[in-house]
């Protein structure tokens, strides 16, 4: 039974649409479609610039825990661990 379980939880896991850890800022929509499928979600969002102005960005979700910063069609932020993100944001002053 173990080794079904082991077996089946390898299978799951292999089913993963890429490996992010390929992905990098700068690249194109193209490149990490080849790289990772398409995205699972995406959601338009916005946020503060480094000058003080409104940026638009983009978020594509991969699984439950993934993502992609995306800003004038090039990844600009490569997110591993979106809980992690999240708990960050929450316990910032």
């Amino acid at each position: 039974m173990r080794v079904v379980l082991l077996c089946l939880t390898l299978v799951l896991l292999s089913c993963d649409g890429g490996d992010i850890d390929k992905v990098k800022p700068g690249m194109t929509q193209q490149q990490v479609i080849e790289i990772m499928g398409n995205p699972d979600e995406v959601f338009p969002a916005s946020r503060m610039g480094n000058d003080g102005t409104v940026e638009s960005i983009t978020l594509w979700q991969y699984g439950s825990n993934q993502g992609l910063i995306w800003k004038d069609g090039q990844v600009q932020e490569v997110i591993p661990d979106l809980d992690a993100l999240m708990r960050e944001l929450q316990n910032a002053p």
